[in-house]
């Protein structure tokens, strides 16, 4: 996304409202046009939190639209310092964009957040059942203690949840860092790890089985996880797309030519960066930032409500 997109596409669905729930739409370049900022590491930048609406991506969801976090090109720069963590935040955001992208039908990506106690963990019986049939695979991502992994969860007939870690040697006791998370996406789409079925199981990703194309992912630093999230969820929803667009011709067995791009961790990082943007500047038209409209009272004046709250707590 660059900061001096045209005028017509950031003015484009500016402002609507729905009158049956008192809310405004604010299409999220008219509120990065805004002047409120947020103070990263020193400097400011406008961020935005839009809901991506798109009828196709909602009949795949059963809790509604999603949040993006969408900020000024500015604030991406950064990113591209292979010192840079990337927060889950930024990864959640590609992996929605990337599923709103391809539109698949049988695979959806969720950011479903974390787990927080104990509570959380509920079967929910209604949420399988509301999922399309048509969904075989649930995408998301998973942080704990400032990594973050991407968890895929294969639905019957093979009832098994992936993990797919740059940092792990596949051990088995790796896994179970994640099982809280993978019990809180199940519950919320009410999936049962013990059933009349197969039984469920978590496990690495293996990478012939797993991608289309073999991909390898190792992080050999603590601020890389972010990228090759993106990198694996990118191969995921669109096989071989990212050697296709960032790699170069070799001629393989027969004479056949193939794009293959770098395997290097470190190297996807501005690769991964640049697609984010892209697609941030490609769907704009789609995200909108919902607000609460202002009350107005008997002299149609504005009343803010958390105001009101707050002057009527101190009375």
């Amino acid at each position: 996304m660059n900061d001096d997109q045209s005028s017509a596409t950031m003015n484009r669905d500016v402002d609507a409202s729905d009158q049956n729930v008192g809310t405004t739409k604010l299409n999220v370049m008219s509120v990065l046009n805004g002047h409120r900022c947020q103070t990263v590491r020193g400097t400011p930048y406008r961020i935005a939190y839009p809901k991506l609406l798109c009828e196709h991506c909602d009949r795949h969801r059963i809790y509604g639209e999603q949040s993006l976090a969408v900020a000024e090109g500015a604030f991406y720069e950064g990113f591209s310092d292979p010192t840079r963590w990337w927060n889950a935040d930024m990864v959640s955001t590609f992996g929605l964009l990337k599923c709103h992208e391809t539109h698949r039908d049988d695979m959806i990506f969720v950011d479903a957040g974390t787990p927080s106690t104990r509570n959380d963990i509920k079967p929910r019986s209604w949420g399988a059942e509301e999922l399309p049939s048509t969904v075989r695979s649930i995408v998301t991502v998973a942080l704990k203690e400032c990594h973050i992994v991407v968890m895929q969860l294969k639905l019957h007939p093979d009832c098994t949840t992936v993990v797919y870690d740059g940092m792990s040697k596949h051990a088995e006791h790796d896994l179970v860092k994640w099982e809280r998370h993978a019990e809180y996406i199940m519950a919320r789409y009410g999936l049962k790890k013990q059933g009349t079925g197969p039984k469920w199981i978590m496990r690495h990703y293996k990478a012939s089985r797993d991608f289309g194309r073999r991909l390898d992912i190792q992080q050999k630093n603590s601020f890389d996880c972010g990228p090759i999230a993106c990198r694996v969820i990118w191969e995921l929803f669109q096989p071989g797309q990212f050697d296709e667009k960032y790699g170069h011709t070799i001629i393989g067995r027969g004479g056949t030519p193939s794009k293959i791009a770098s395997k290097k961790s470190e190297d996807w990082r501005n690769m991964c960066l640049l697609e984010l943007k892209e697609m941030i500047g490609k769907h704009t038209k789609d995200m909108f930032v919902i607000k609460k409209k202002k009350r107005r009272n008997e002299e149609n004046n504005e009343i803010d409500d958390s105001s009101t709250r707050q002057n009527k707590r101190q009375k």
